[in-house]
């Protein structure tokens, strides 16, 4: 389609995109509405008198309350995450309109940035952090040399997008695979449950 109408191939990437991204949202959202609606209660109730005492006991019952918030803020930090991708993009865009004034971008831009800093600092230690903050001060420094988005900023940007998309993706992953292991642990508790109580 890129070949024969290339116009046409970029707006069919960007619905794409934007479709990807309105789906990403939704999903999070049930994520965290199902989080939040986790009711472990009775895997610590109602259990023999006997096992109360027991250290395993004690550990499962500790596991089982830390894992509702670690799942309430993993969803709640991909969401902080994706709206920041939403706000990239719409920089993004910006450079795809030829002629474009570095004026254009100065609001929007400062927006995303504070954002991506201040998620920044939640991972202070993550080589990502330091990596985005560079990227940060060397766009500004090209916005004040720079009148037109010209292909140095440009290519810049890029990379700015780019180191944040390759840790929002590893983000992602962090809260599949929390979401995968609760959906694991819930076969062997019941069956556990079932052989406590009759």
């Amino acid at each position: 389609m890129a070949a024969t109408d290339p116009a046409a191939g970029k707006r069919a990437v960007d619905d794409i995109g934007q479709l990807i991204k309105v789906q990403l949202a939704r999903l999070n959202q049930k994520v965290f509405k199902a989080a939040n609606d986790l009711s472990f209660e009775a895997l610590t109730y109602d259990f023999p008198d006997d096992i109360e005492t027991q250290d395993a006991f004690n550990d499962l019952v500790h596991a089982i309350r830390e894992l509702k918030p670690t799942i309430l803020a993993r969803a709640l930090k991909y969401s902080l995450w994706q709206e920041a991708e939403n706000d990239i993009s719409v920089v993004e865009d910006f450079f795809n309109i030829a002629g474009q004034d570095v004026a254009d971008i100065s609001e929007p831009w400062f927006a995303v940035k504070s954002r991506v800093l201040w998620l920044a600092t939640l991972d202070p230690d993550d080589p990502w952090a330091a990596q985005v903050r560079q990227l940060s001060d060397k766009i500004d420094d090209q916005m004040l040399e720079s009148k037109k988005l010209d292909d140095p900023l440009k290519e810049q940007f890029d990379k700015y997008r780019n180191s944040f998309r390759f840790r929002f993706l590893a983000i992602d992953n962090t809260l599949k695979l929390d979401c995968s292991s609760l959906r694991k642990i819930d076969g062997p508790l019941t069956e556990i449950l079932k052989e406590l109580v009759p």
